[in-house]
């Protein structure tokens, strides 16, 4: 999952070949750059942490934040 605001962004993902579960990055559009600031123990705790997210963004009610799949 990815949520963007502006140009700052917050993802959630496995990438192929960088670690067993999911991490989370963070990153801006300029200079295109992304860091991985956190490892989750499983793909359980990953979705959980996105849940709780949404919820604490309000982005069912707030159209300025985007969640893109």
């Amino acid at each position: 999952m990815t949520y963007k605001r502006g140009g700052i962004s917050i993802s959630v993902y496995q990438l192929d070949g960088f670690g067993k579960n999911p991490s989370l990055w963070i990153g801006t559009d300029e200079p295109n750059q992304m860091v991985k600031v956190a490892s989750f123990g499983s793909k359980y705790k990953a979705d959980t942490f996105c849940k709780w997210l949404e919820y604490l963004l309000g982005i069912n009610n707030d159209e300025q934040a985007v969640k893109l799949e």
